[in-house]
Order: structure tokens, then C-alpha cells, then sequence
């Protein structure tokens, strides 16, 4: 994994972390919730970095 990359995970686990539920409903609400911290641009800067910058649904 590039560091892109490890920055990105390290953004979705950061808030992860903070959760102290564990049932599974409440840990997927937990990851949308934290899956709303990136924006899009960062998405595709991540997958770019990951080798996927020829992918189409990346450059739209």
C-alpha cells in the first residue's frame, strides 16, 4: 500500500477507533459515517496514486 493510501486508511480507522458499540449495524453506520469524511476528489487522488488513473470510472 502507497502512502496515499495509508493516509486514506488511517482517515476511515481514526473515527473507528472512537467507537465503543460493536454490533455489526452500529459498526456499518460507524463507516458511512466515516466514509462522508473524504470528498470525492480525494477519492479519485487515492485510486490515481493506486495505479487506477486510466480507470474511467476514476476520471469522471
Amino acid at each position: 500500500m502507497n502512502s496515499s493510501g495509508r493516509r486514506a486508511f488511517a482517515k476511515l480507522k481514526r473515527p473507528l477507533r472512537t467507537t465503543t458499540t460493536r454490533p455489526v449495524p452500529d459498526l456499518r453506520e460507524a463507516i458511512r459515517r466515516a466514509c462522508a469524511n473524504f470528498t470525492p476528489q480525494e477519492c479519485r487522488n487515492a485510486l490515481a496514486a493506486a495505479g487506477y488513473e486510466d480507470d474511467v470510472a476514476v476520471a469522471a
